[in-house]
């Protein structure tokens, strides 16, 4: 578990697109009991987290991060998720992550297009979604389609 400290400060990275280098993971598990492992990343204006889960069937997640982290197919080949050294690789990688604002709190958005490779351009900022406004709302129960969006957004899986 992350020591308090790492929380200190509180110059987290705003809402848009961030160039950021990954610089500590820990491993941890969701409450539903599921591996996962949380990173930490820095940018020139702040840090934020990212958690991805270790589960085989949404791998592929942490896959396109490591790729977009500029990962090589042999590097990739040789990352091993049960074994805590392997995330060691992403280590000094730099990538470049959108930051939105989910309710209340900025995350890195955990669409795989929400991230690229740092030599790329920085997207344009008609490509940056919208932050969320919750003054906006018109609490009227969610419709089918909202609670699928809703639950493919979530951060604690299955």
């Amino acid at each position: 578990m992350p020591a308090l400290s790492d929380y200190a400060g509180g110059k987290y990275l705003q809402h848009g697109w961030h160039l950021v280098t990954v610089k500590k993971f820990d491993i941890f598990e969701y409450n539903s009991g599921s591996p996962g492992v949380e990173l930490t990343l820095e940018g020139q204006s702040g840090m934020t987290k990212l958690s991805l889960c270790l589960k085989e069937n949404i791998l592929w997640l942490l896959a396109s991060f490591a790729q977009a982290c500029g990962l090589s197919e042999a590097e990739l080949k040789g990352y091993n998720t049960d074994n805590r050294n392997s995330h060691k690789v992403l280590m000094g990688k730099r990538v470049r992550v959108l930051v939105i604002k989910d309710g209340k709190f900025h995350k890195v958005d955990t669409d795989p297009g929400s991230w690229a490779r740092a030599d790329e351009a920085e997207p344009r900022a008609a490509e940056i979604p919208p932050q969320f406004d919750p003054s906006a709302s018109d609490d009227s129960p969610p419709q089918n389609d909202e609670l699928d969006q809703r639950a493919a957004n979530n951060d604690i899986p299955f």
